[in-house]
């Protein structure tokens, strides 16, 4: 299955997913909820809607919701890439995710 670990716990994939420190859905058009995943014990590094991860076309990808921090992309090839507000990076398996000091392993992509 999907899986991606950290030291939280462990998520399987849904179709849309808001991760943060105290995540919350805002009202949309859609017809399904995203997935809320609560990052337990984070620190106020972690924004309370710090990043989505959601399916688009045939591709995972992860925004930035404006969190205070930033979210660091840390790909398969060692190169950094910090997102800001609105910005959107492709996952892949292997690659490394950092939100505020909490990383997330991406271990496979549907």
């Amino acid at each position: 299955p999907a899986m991606m670990r950290s030291a939280w716990g462990t998520a399987r994939w849904s179709a849309q997913m808001i991760i943060g420190r105290s995540p919350r859905a805002e009202r949309s058009d859609s017809r399904t909820l995203p997935t809320l995943v609560k990052i337990e014990g984070a620190s106020t590094d972690v924004s309370r809607n710090h990043a989505r991860i959601g399916v688009e076309g045939w591709n995972v990808v992860i925004e930035d919701l404006g969190s205070t921090n930033g979210t660091v992309i840390l790909a398969t090839d060692g190169t950094l890439r910090r997102l800001r507000g609105g910005e959107t990076a492709l996952l892949t398996a292997g690659v490394v995710v950092d939100l505020g000091g909490v990383r997330i392993h991406v271990e496979d992509v549907p």
